[in-house]
């Protein structure tokens, strides 16, 4: 645990999500969500991530914004648009942020029940448990 530095490591941190190298993105935003409460102020940053082409990125972005919770409440819709990646694993993350952004990611349940019938049970399983972390927000998608 970094305890009072980690504030000034993820300053430095969250530099580092501009830099032109995608490893070196995917690091900082992975670094980020790692750091809790420390890494929240770079939601914006890190959102910012979320349209890389690099799919590595965009998965360690949206699992970033997962872990942020309110912090990453405005960039929910950002988010919900990764549901039609073409990549499983960017459309897995991307349901697995919804969810655990809670009432946040509640107005895309729609859009996360889609991924039920994904082609990929990795996406499918996501999907399901971010829609029971919604709750009630999604009871109406339960059978469909």
């Amino acid at each position: 645990e970094m305890g009072e530095c980690s504030s000034c490591f993820a300053a430095v941190t969250a530099k580092l999500l501009t830099d032109a190298n995608p490893d070196v993105q995917f690091m900082a935003a992975e670094s980020l969500r790692d750091m809790g409460e420390a890494g929240t102020p770079f939601a914006a940053d890190v959102a910012n991530l979320l349209s890389q082409s690099s799919f590595h990125v965009r998965v360690a972005a949206a699992s970033s914004l997962e872990q942020m919770g309110k912090a990453a409440s405005p960039f929910a819709a950002d988010v919900a648009e990764l549901l039609r990646d073409a990549h499983p694993s960017v459309r897995t993350a991307a349901a697995k942020s919804l969810g655990g952004m809670g009432e946040a990611g509640a107005p895309f349940a729609a859009d996360v029940a889609k991924l039920l019938r994904d082609a990929n049970p990795d996406v499918r399983s996501a999907a399901a448990g971010s829609l029971g972390d919604m709750g009630g927000a999604s009871a109406c998608f339960a059978s469909k």
